[in-house]
């Protein structure tokens, strides 16, 4: 990238073609280092047929000064903005002044990349706006990754203490926790589960057992899913990430 500013697509995706122009145009209100858009999902049948379309929006506000981007870190992970790096605007100058890359990982290197991001900035922008579409797939309800995906999690749960560490904040274990159970193992338990994969290994996990026993899921589902695994249940385990994957196919499909 040569330019001032980058963007990332992902290539299954597409844009509005007033996506860049309305990102720069916030980005020059206030110099941001970092301006941020929700998109809209669009869940595709096997042919690439939309079968429904759901744009999302931000409230437009902005947060400007390193202590209060840390403040609101945990917010930002719940509501995407350290997510994918895709509907956002980034200033080159901060990815070159502080080496700031995608980590050699098969998955989610785009959100290691974002956090190493967001903790080099002063400001954020976030627009009411939603102009990138992103494809869901019923076919990959549960995503792509792989059984040795819990060494991408203890990667990122340990950068995460040590950004705390870093920045002479106590570590909000449980709340960490709760983000790794609810986003990132579960999903990774019904990969595993619907491949025929082994998950013993992963639950047994030092950091990863930690990870599951020091989250305090709200939802049902997941509570009733910790207490498995906690238990070590794993035909029941099987049957049930069984069974929530089936659920959350047709709920996509009604949609």
């Amino acid at each position: 990238a040569n330019g001032d500013f980058v963007m990332f697509v992902d290539p299954d995706d597409w844009i509005d073609s007033d996506l860049l122009e309305k990102l720069y145009e916030g980005q020059k209100t206030g110099d941001y280092d970092l301006v941020a858009t929700m998109k809209s999902n669009a869940t595709c049948d096997e042919n690439g047929e939309i079968l429904s379309f759901s744009p999302q929006h931000y409230k437009e506000r902005e947060i400007i000064g390193k202590e209060f981007l840390r403040n609101e870190f945990l917010e930002m992970m719940k509501n995407g903005v350290i997510g994918a790096p895709t509907n956002k605007l980034y200033k080159m100058s901060i990815i070159k002044e502080h080496g700031v890359d995608f980590p050699p990982l098969r998955r989610s290197q785009d959100i290691v990349f974002n956090y190493r991001y967001y903790n080099c900035i002063d400001s954020i922008k976030f627009l009411s706006y939603s102009g990138y579409n992103y494809r869901i797939e019923l076919t990959n309800t549960i995503g792509r990754t792989k059984p040795d995906y819990y060494k991408t999690i203890l990667f990122m749960y340990n950068d995460f203490q040590e950004l705390y560490k870093s920045w002479g904040r106590q570590f909000p274990d449980n709340e960490i926790c709760n983000f790794f159970f609810k986003v990132r193992l579960n999903t990774n338990l019904q990969r595993c589960v619907s491949k025929g994969w082994d998950i013993r290994s992963i639950v047994e996990e030092p950091t990863i057992h930690h990870i599951i026993e020091a989250s305090s899921p709200n939802k049902i589902t997941l509570k009733f899913l910790r207490f498995l695994l906690l238990g070590k249940h794993y035909r029941l385990i099987k049957f049930y990430l069984s069974i929530i994957t089936q659920i959350k196919l047709k709920g996509l499909v009604k949609k």
